[in-house]
C-alpha cells in the first residue's frame, strides 16, 4: 500500500525502496503447495495459489495481507459468500440456454451444477481479458485444467436430446444471449465450493488475497518504469512472468501498457483495476506524457482512452436488456455525494467536473484569513 501511496505522489525512488523491502521477505511461491490440492491431476501452481485454504498457508510466502473468510468461523465474522462463481461464471444453467430442438438443454442440478455453479455474468470479463492479452500459449495461468473454455460447457439437462454435447451457441435465440450465458472464465480463480451441496452455489466462504508479492513485483516493475530504467522494469515483470511459463518481455518493450497487460493475466478478481488505472491517469496527466494534463483530466485522461482501446463492450456500446455500456472521460473520477455537498451548508465543496452541480464550483481557497 505504501508503494502504491509513494507511486500516486510520484515518489519513485521511495516506492522501489518500500517494494523492495516487500519482495525481501515475501518470495514469489515457486512449486506446488498445499495439503490437498498439491496432488490434484490436472492443476499447476497457480491452482494451488488460489486455493482459499492456500492463501494463509504457512508454505504460501507470497501472502502479504489476506481476509480471513471461512465456513467454521461464527456467523458475526463471516460474509454470505465470496460469490465468485455468481459473479464471474456465465449463467450457462439458464433455460435460455436451447438445445438443437429448441429445448431447455441445461438445468440448475446436479454435479455440473455444482461443480460450475449458478453463475450470472454479473462481471462478466471482457474480450481484452478472455482473448486479448493471451499471447503466449505456454502461460500456465491461461492453461487447460484451470480455465473453464467456453467450448467445454455442455448441455447437462437429461431431458435433452443434446445431453452430454457441447453447447452450441447457434441454439440461442439471440446472439446477444452469449454475453451472459456463454464465455469462458478463469476457474482457477473463481471457483470456490459451498460447505454443502444443500447451499446454492454461488461460491462460499474463503480467504481472500489482499495483497501478495506477484503484485509488489508489478509495482516496483512501474516505478522502475517511471524512473526511466526499462532493464530493471523488465527484470521484475519478467519475474512474474517466468514463474508463469511465458516468454521474457525485452526491456525495449516496456510501456505502461505491458505492464498492466501483466497485472491482467496475473491480477484478475484480485486487483481493484480501476483504481490502478485512475493512479496511472494521475502520474501521466502531473507529468504531461502524451498531453495530458491535469488541467483537463475530466475531459481527456488515459483511463478514457485505456478502456476505449481495450474493452470491446465500451467500445462497440453493446446492448444487454435495456442497458447499453456507455462510459465518458469524466466517469475517470466518481461524483462525490450529493449529501456530502449539501450538508456542508458553511463551506462549498465542489462536484467532479461532468456530474449535476459541478457548475455551482468555486476556486479553491488559496489562503486562510480571520
Amino acid at each position: 500500500m505504501l508503494a502504491k501511496v509513494y507511486l500516486a505522489n510520484r515518489q519513485y525512488e521511495k516506492a522501489v525502496e518500500v517494494a523492495t523491502a516487500v519482495i525481501g521477505k515475501h518470495p514469489l511461491m515457486q512449486a506446488r503447495f498445499g495439503a490437498v490440492v498439491a496432488t490434484t491431476p490436472g492443476r499447476n501452481l497457480f491452482w494451488d495459489l488460489h486455493r482459499p485454504q492456500n492463501v494463509h498457508n504457512s508454505a504460501n510466502t507470497e501472502t502479504i495481507l489476506g481476509t480471513l473468510d471461512r465456513n467454521d468461523l461464527p456467523d458475526e465474522v463471516r460474509t454470505d459468500g465470496l460469490y465468485t462463481m455468481r459473479n464471474y461464471h456465465p449463467a450457462w444453467w439458464n433455460a435460455r440456454v436451447r438445445d438443437s430442438q429448441a429445448g431447455r438443454g441445461t438445468i440448475d442440478r446436479g454435479a455440473v451444477y455444482d461443480t460450475l455453479g449458478r453463475g450470472n455474468s454479473n462481471l462478466r470479463p471482457s474480450n481484452y481479458y478472455l482473448y486479448d492479452i493471451w499471447t503466449d500459449k505456454d502461460d500456465l495461468r491461461r492453461k487447460d485444467g484451470n480455465w473453464v473454455f467456453q467450448e467445454e460447457l455442455i448441455y447437462n439437462n437429461p431431458a435433452s436430446v443434446d445431453f452430454g454435447k457441447p453447447i452450441d451457441p447457434r441454439n440461442f435465440g439471440a446472439l446477444a444471449d452469449t454475453f451472459q450465458h456463454y464465455h469462458s472464465f478463469p476457474y482457477y480463480i473463481t471457483y470456490v465450493p459451498q460447505a454443502t451441496t444443500e447451499q446454492v452455489p454461488n461460491g462460499g466462504n474463503g480467504d481472500w488475497y489482499v495483497f501478495r508479492s506477484a503484485e509488489t513485483y508489478l509495482l516496483r516493475a512501474e516505478a522502475y518504469y517511471w524512473l526511466g530504467k526499462l532493464d530493471l522494469a523488465a527484470t521484475d515483470l519478467n519475474a512474474v512472468r517466468s514463474r508463469a511459463g511465458a516468454a521474457p518481455v525485452a526491456s525495449g518493450a516496456m510501456s505502461i501498457e505491458a505492464i498492466l497487460d501483466e497485472r491482467a493475466r496475473e491480477l484478475f478478481a484480485e486487483e481493484h483495476r480501476k483504481s490502478e488505472l485512475v493512479r496511472v491517469s494521475y502520474i501521466m496527466a502531473a507529468e504531461g506524457i502524451d498531453g495530458y494534463s491535469l488541467e483537463t483530466f475530466s475531459e481527456h485522461n488515459f483511463w478514457y482512452d485505456r478502456v476505449m482501446a481495450t474493452n470491446n463492450f465500451y467500445r462497440d456500446h453493446v446492448r444487454w436488456g435495456s442497458s447499453e455500456c456507455r462510459i465518458s472521460p469524466y466517469h475517470v473520477l466518481f461524483p462525490v455525494p450529493a449529501d456530502v455537498i449539501n450538508t456542508n451548508t458553511l463551506g462549498v465543496i465542489n462536484q467532479n467536473k461532468g456530474y449535476p452541480g459541478a457548475e455551482n464550483n468555486l476556486p479553491p481557497l488559496t489562503e486562510i484569513t480571520d
